[in-house]
């Protein structure tokens, strides 16, 4: 990790402890908390990298009997999410983390959300996310 993304990372981290202690965490919690986000800071980030991929298995997704693939219908974004989803889009498909597949049948709709530093920083991006509940109503539950 670059010396600055790695700085940047515990500085956050430090941040996320405060606010646990704040919120009453005791301080033995706080030591041990400290201690087991320091031993793991490599597997935190501020964005993207090239990392290796993981390696698991792949999931098997089951469709119900009769299953008819979704695809969600264009929401109208305003301009400044519209740029965030752009930007955030590129950077996953630059990282390799998702690639477009103009033939598939099943689409789920990006939702953008606030997080609440924004309230403080209007410069900080939301987060964005993807609302599944209709692909997942025509899955089979997970054992």
């Amino acid at each position: 990790m670059h010396p600055t993304n790695l700085t940047e990372v515990i500085q956050y981290l430090e941040k996320k402890v405060e606010i646990a202690t704040e919120m009453g965490l005791t301080l033995d919690g706080q030591a041990r908390l400290t201690t087991i986000l320091h031993v793991r800071v490599d597997s935190f980030r501020v964005d993207f990298g090239n990392d290796p991929p993981v390696r698991v298995t792949p999931m098997q997704v089951h469709l119900k009997a009769g299953a008819k693939p979704v695809r969600a219908q264009t929401r109208r974004y305003s301009p400044t999410d519209r740029e965030f989803l752009d930007r955030h889009t590129r950077a996953l498909l630059d990282h390799g983390l998702m690639y477009m597949n103009h033939r598939s049948r099943w689409a789920s709709e990006p939702r953008i959300v606030r997080k609440k530093e924004q309230d403080s920083d209007p410069t900080a991006d939301p987060r964005m996310t993807i609302d599944t509940r209709n692909v997942n109503e025509k899955t089979e539950q997970m054992p």
